[in-house]
């Protein structure tokens, strides 16, 4: 048996070959349903040649066109499903002899009207036709990379097989003006039949692959115009479909964005904030893909957590693919890439309380954009953004540079982090300085001067911390008065002991480094008060903290030393013998600090180690929470041997001190001063004990800091006089708990007291008489 090549064996197919090029009736056509799938792939590739033949020269006939493109897509599914027969095929989106038919197969007919016209038009006409069935629409979404994929070539070979050389012809004289309007008839057939049906992801994302294939050929700014109808007028029907209409936006704009000349694109021109209330609106006039994408990316915070994923991904995504694009790596380049993306920053600002609660996960995606854009970016555009916004704004971006520490603790990021939070400080603290100042903002300093102890216990590389020491010094002197003569912070006490704890590590720059903050931290203080009791009380608690969590504390002398060879050679201090004085004292007590506690353990005479521990307390009196703390183990310590006169005297004492701050704390009145005396009755030598200070209400204090503390240590002291025996000063003490509960009215205890009073006075009177 002979086989033509040329006339197939199929007579149904050689009749539609024989009728093709002068069509009449729709029934020449459909008859290709009923060839062979072996004929149909055989003659693949001349089917649609001629199918596209009959839409392109009966495009005034709408039967025969339409019944020309429904055939070609039914053509097409019939042989993909032919052809796909290896499970590698079966995978792919896809079909490869598809894309081998556009490649090496398709050409332009010799007709009126090219395919990338033809096609949309018919497309068109299909999707708004309500007779069409959903499973020839459906197929038509399946295969429309195919029907792109024509469009494009038939677009190409136009201009390149044309007379004139492409890249002379202008962009918008290339192809007829009427062809916007076919594509934006098109899409508005795409939008009433999203309306109907929502449009399939997979589709989408094909549109948007065509749209961006166009940036290359055809004039860019009627591109844009399509991507901005299409986006602008898919909107959801109802409420629940909203979430899956930003999914289709924000996957479009990805691919459209995912595009080689997608940066050229976005810096059409100069970045410039002129209002923060239409900041993001701004941005999108001049950045026309971006904002769209940040536009949708703010939509998906009212969806839910899977959308929003998704959402800040695609722009994570973008931002990576910036950073290892080689065109982009010189300086400046990438600055202003970021700048696009600064509103996202500001919308991150916005909803920042409900990133914060959002799943770890996304918030860390929204972190790591915000990090990239604003270490990016350049600062002046950043000034523009944060010179134009409300002083209390900084108060939100504070509290979120902490929230963003604390997320990134032991994150190999983090000490990049450090130091783009440190420009961004920098920033705040030079353009707002006078703002700053006012008392009403105090809270922004508050959470600026955390933030370097915070920064300083994260870092561990000697650079970074040289970095935060450099931006430390500039911040103290800066905000000296508000640090040190404004409302106590933890500051001094938290960055006092950082400072010291890096300086102690074996990096003899590091320690330099270190002892110059430090100085630099004791001289800001001296010149605002006049005195350096606050930074005492921080050093000697940062010590003894030091003392008892690492061996590494001998390394403390050292900077002791350079400390106060400091002292002496700086002449810009005022008062200098006075700063002298003072500076000797604290370095000398802080010596005697680090000898004692270096000898307490190692010690085994009761005596001698009892005398240090008193030493300890004496030499701690900077700090009442370090006192208090000796004088405890002190008085543990002769309870361990029954030395209960020396534990009555150490519970006094601190019952003293307790008295003192009740007596300082306005929030308590049963304790007025003149009934410190009674003290002094039963330990004559607490009357040397100094005057607690203002200071003390800003320390963090044990729980025996309170009127049930004094009195547990009232009835402790009262315990121990009554081992001894010695009733006269059980008396003294009970007399001192009875006025306490008459002034707090708690009269049920007054009677208890009172009875023990009377079986004190009996117990003495037996013991006399005996």
């Amino acid at each position: 048996v002979l086989n033509s090549s040329i006339f197939s064996p199929d007579s149904k197919l050689n009749r539609f070959f024989k009728k093709c090029l002068f069509v009449s009736d729709v029934k020449d056509i459909n008859i290709l349903e009923e060839i062979s799938d072996g004929q149909l792939v055989r003659y693949f590739p001349s089917i649609c040649n001629l199918l596209l033949h009959i839409i392109g020269t009966n495009e005034g006939d709408q039967e025969i066109s339409q019944s020309a493109f429904r055939n070609l897509i039914k053509i097409v599914e019939r042989f993909d499903e032919y052809t796909k027969v290896t499970d590698w095929e079966q995978e792919r989106d896809y079909n490869p002899k598809l894309i081998s038919y556009l490649t090496h197969h398709y050409t332009n007919p010799d007709t009126p009207c090219l395919p990338y016209e033809v096609l949309l038009i018919e497309w068109s006409k299909l999707l708004k036709d309500r007779a069409q069935n959903d499973l020839i629409k459906a197929t038509i979404y399946k295969y429309s990379f195919f029907l792109f994929g024509i469009m494009n070539r038939s677009a190409l070979l136009k201009l390149h097989l044309g007379d004139e050389n492409p890249e002379e012809i202008p962009r918008n004289d290339r192809f007829d003006p009427e062809l916007n309007e076919i594509r934006e008839k098109f899409i508005n057939s795409l939008v009433y039949r999203h309306k109907a049906s929502p449009l399939p992801l997979a589709f989408t994302n094909t549109l948007a692959l065509w749209m961006k294939d166009m940036f290359n050929f055809m004039d860019r700014g009627a591109v844009f115009d399509i991507i901005n109808f299409f986006l602008r007028n898919l909107s959801p029907n109802t409420e629940e479909d909203n979430a899956g209409t930003t999914k289709l936006k924000l996957e479009f704009l990805y691919r459209v964005c995912d595009y080689e000349h997608y940066v050229p694109l976005l810096l059409p021109q100069e970045t410039e904030i002129r209002n923060p209330m239409s900041f993001i609106t701004h941005y999108w006039k001049r950045h026309y893909l971006t904002g769209h994408l940040i536009h949708e990316l703010r939509n998906s915070i009212r969806c839910g957590p899977e959308i929003r994923l998704i959402a800040i991904r695609r722009v994570r995504d973008l931002l990576w693919k910036h950073t290892m694009d080689d065109r982009y790596q010189y300086p400046g380049k990438l600055s202003k890439i970021a700048a696009c993306y600064l509103p996202l920053c500001k919308i991150i600002i916005t909803f920042v309380n409900f990133i914060k609660t959002s799943d770890p996960e996304e918030t860390f995606e929204w972190l790591q954009c915000w990090i990239w854009i604003m270490k990016n970016s350049d600062n002046k555009i950043i000034r523009q953004w944060w010179g134009m916004e409300p002083i209390t704004f900084f108060k939100v971006i504070t509290e979120f540079f902490e929230f963003i520490l604390k997320k990134y603790e032991g994150s190999e990021l983090l000490e990049e982090i450090v130091i783009v939070l440190l420009d961004l400080i920098e920033i705040i603290c030079e353009d707002h300085v006078q703002d700053l100042k006012k008392p009403l903002h105090f809270d922004i300093i508050k959470n600026i001067s955390l933030l370097y102890p915070m920064m300083l216990q994260l870092s561990t590389t000697k650079a970074h911390i040289n970095c935060i020491f450099l931006s430390l010094r500039t911040f103290v002197f800066m905000f000296a008065d508000e640090l040190f003569l404004g409302v106590h912070t933890p500051f001094t006490e938290q960055i006092t002991y950082w400072i010291l704890y890096h300086g102690i590590q074996e990096t003899v720059g590091q320690a330099r480094s270190a002892t110059s903050i430090f100085y630099n931290c004791y001289k800001a203080n001296y010149q605002v008060v006049g005195d350096i009791a606050r930074m005492n009380l921080s050093t000697t608690l940062a010590v003894s903290k030091l003392v008892n969590e690492t061996e590494k504390y001998i390394y403390l002398k050292p900077i002791f030393k350079a400390f106060v060879s400091y002292a002496k050679e700086d002449p810009d201090v005022a008062d200098y013998e006075k700063w002298q004085t003072r500076i000797s004292h604290i370095i000398g007590r802080l010596y005697r600090l680090i000898q004692y506690n270096f000898s307490v353990d190692t010690i085994t005479d009761p005596e001698v180690k009892a005398e240090t521990i008193s030493r300890l307390a004496d030499e701690s009196s900077f700090s009442v929470n370090l006192r208090v703390n000796w004088l405890t183990r002190l008085y543990k310590f002769h309870q361990s041997r029954e030395n209960w006169e020396e534990v009555c005297q150490c519970k006094l004492y601190i019952a003293s001190m307790v008295a003192n701050y009740l007596n300082l704390n306005h929030d308590t009145t049963f304790w007025p001063s003149h009934k410190r005396g009674d003290f002094n009755l039963l330990c004559p030598s607490i009357q040397n004990e100094p005057e607690l200070t203002p200071l003390v209400l800003n320390e963090s204090l044990p729980q025996t800091f309170s009127d049930s503390g004094l009195v547990g240590l009232l009835d402790g002291a009262t315990t121990a006089l009554l081992n001894l025996q010695m009733y006269e000063m059980a008396i003294d003490v009970a007399n001192i708990l009875a006025y306490i509960y008459n002034t707090t009215g708690n009269y049920q205890q007054i009677i208890s007291v009172d009875l023990d009073i009377c079986k004190f006075a009996e117990a003495g009177f037996n013991t006399n008489k005996t």
